[in-house]
């Protein structure tokens, strides 16, 4: 969809299965792994997107920590600031640590997210 935000500082956003990433995002790669993270989580359902002002920090905290697991398993470090990405997350938590279920979910979200993203191997042809 087209980004239509009048919030200079957002860099993306995302409803339901859809999403935009501002033209002037300084990583834009990095915040299509951000918003692809909020979709998988499931964060941007009409329920969740309900909760979305009571559970912002926790949702960021899912989506950036996914991105951040993607970025650096494809090897696309050259293409995000990764200290600018954990101190996303710190300001985001405020001192909080997130539970083993939400860490999990992470992992989960970025392997889904990964895997989603290969070639499915060739079969050979006698």
């Amino acid at each position: 969809m087209a980004y239509q935000s009048l919030n200079g500082n957002a860099k993306g956003y995302s409803r339901h299965r859809r999403f935009a990433i501002n033209p002037v995002a300084a990583y834009p790669f990095k915040t299509i792994q951000h918003e692809l993270s909020h979709i998988v989580h499931g964060h941007t359902t009409d329920e969740k997107l309900a909760e979305y002002g009571n559970h912002r920090g926790i949702f960021q905290f899912e989506a950036e920590g996914s991105a951040y697991l993607i970025m650096n398993k494809s090897g696309a470090t050259d293409q995000f600031d990764a200290d600018e990405s954990r101190h996303y997350v710190q300001s985001w938590l405020q001192g909080n640590k997130p539970d083993e279920k939400r860490i999990r979910r992470v992992f989960s979200t970025a392997d889904r997210i990964i895997k989603a993203g290969r070639e499915e191997p060739q079969e050979k042809q006698e």
